[in-house]
């Protein structure tokens, strides 16, 4: 994933788009030195299933990774640098339980963004469940969509910044072009 890009991925349930969006948080941390980002991260958890736990064992894995790689005196200075903690310490995540929570975050955020890689999972969460009236959902899914995309957009005025979405509906905005995955 490069960095200026918006990535969609969408799955079925269980099919590995949360994992993918921990470990991309992760991947941030590692230092230049290992070709890693050294950027912080923020997940933001549209439906409950960011696991501390499971953030946790992918960062040790990936220090201890880091750690048996290391081959010359600048990598290894680099993990000797590195902890567990400093690597979780640079991925916040954020909890949005409804759609006008999302919208307002992504709107802070595009006032002063301070990531290298911002994970929205799962999008279409509110989008489900909280609208009887089709119409009504698809009107709103489709403005707030817009509205989001030119929040994003201008987040994305950073060069450094990525932006991964995981379960994003087949809703395009002109503003800025998806790549599915």
């Amino acid at each position: 994933i490069s960095p200026g890009e918006v990535m969609e991925v969408l799955g079925e349930p269980n099919s590995g788009a949360s994992q993918l969006c921990l470990q991309l948080a992760v991947d941030c941390s590692i230092p230049l030195e290992f070709g890693g980002r050294n950027c912080r991260a923020l997940i933001i958890d549209c439906n409950g299933d960011v696991c501390e736990t499971r953030l946790k064992q992918i960062a040790r894995g990936a220090f201890n990774h880091l750690s048996l790689v290391a081959r010359n005196e600048v990598e290894k200075k680099a993990v000797s640098e590195l902890s567990v903690d400093k690597m979780l310490g640079m991925i916040d995540t954020a909890r949005c339980t409804d759609y006008t929570q999302l919208l307002a975050l992504i709107h802070s955020i595009s006032r002063d963004c301070q990531y290298g890689m911002i994970l929205i999972d799962t999008v279409a969460t509110h989008f489900r469940h909280e609208f009887d009236d089709m119409r009504q959902r698809t009107n709103l899914l489709a403005s707030l969509t817009n509205q989001a995309m030119a929040a994003l957009y201008h987040v994305l005025g950073n060069p450094g910044l990525t932006l991964h979405i995981v379960g994003f509906f087949f809703l395009r905005s002109p503003l800025i072009p998806t790549r599915p995955m």
